[in-house]
C-alpha cells in the first residue's frame, strides 16, 4: 500500500478512535506473505468479528424501531408517506447484510497460507460498508434524527468497521 495512504488511514484512525495503528508485521526474507500475516491477530480478529456482528444486530433493531416510530408518528397525519418511508429504511437495512462477518468467519477458519486472499476481500467489503455509511441518504438521516433522536446506527457501525480495519493486514495482495 502506498506510504501516502498509509499516513491518511493512520491519522483517520488516531482521529476517529484514538488509538495509533499499529505495525503489520515484517516483511518474509523471501517476501511471501507470511510477513504480511504475521501481523494478524487471531484474537483480535475474532473479537472485531463478534462486535461487528452485535453492532450490526443493534443497528437493525433501531432501524426497526425507528420504523415502528414512523408509522406511530406519521398516523393521523400524512399517512400516504408511511410506506414509502419505510421501504426508503428497508433498502438501506438490506446492505447491512452478514457478508463482512461471513468473510471474517472465513480468514479465522482458513489456513495462514489461504489468509492473504481471504483478508484483501474482507478489507475490500470493510471499504465498501464505510462508503455506504458515508453516501447513502438513508444512512445519513439516521443518528440523531427528529423521528427517534435517541438513534445511533452510522457512527458506532464507522468505528466497528474502522477497528476491523486495523485489525486486518493491509499489506496483503489478492493473488499472495
Amino acid at each position: 500500500m502506498d506510504n501516502a495512504l498509509v499516513h491518511v488511514r493512520a491519522e483517520w484512525v488516531q482521529r476517529v478512535l484514538g488509538k495509533r495503528m499499529p505495525a503489520t508485521g515484517a516483511a518474509t526474507p523471501d517476501g511471501g506473505a507470511a510477513g504480511a500475516l504475521a501481523g494478524l491477530s487471531l484474537a483480535r480478529l475474532g473479537k472485531a468479528r463478534l462486535e461487528w456482528r452485535e453492532s450490526l444486530a443493534n443497528a437493525r433493531a433501531q432501524m426497526n424501531a425507528l420504523k415502528r416510530a414512523i408509522v406511530e408518528d406519521c398516523v393521523g397525519e400524512d399517512e400516504r408517506a408511511i410506506p414509502e418511508a419505510l421501504r426508503a429504511v428497508d433498502a438501506s437495512m438490506k446492505t447491512l447484510d452478514d457478508r463482512l462477518t461471513d468473510e471474517l468467519d472465513a480468514i479465522l477458519n482458513a489456513d495462514a497460507a489461504d489468509r492473504a486472499p481471504l483478508i484483501a476481500k474482507a478489507r475490500a467489503s470493510a471499504a465498501a460498508f464505510a462508503t455506504f455509511l458515508l453516501e447513502d441518504t438513508m444512512m445519513s438521516l439516521l443518528d440523531g434524527n427528529d423521528v427517534l433522536p435517541q438513534t445511533m446506527v452510522c457512527r458506532p457501525l464507522r468505528r466497528k468497521l474502522a477497528e476491523i480495519q486495523v485489525v486486518l493486514p493491509d499489506d496483503v495482495a489478492e493473488d499472495a
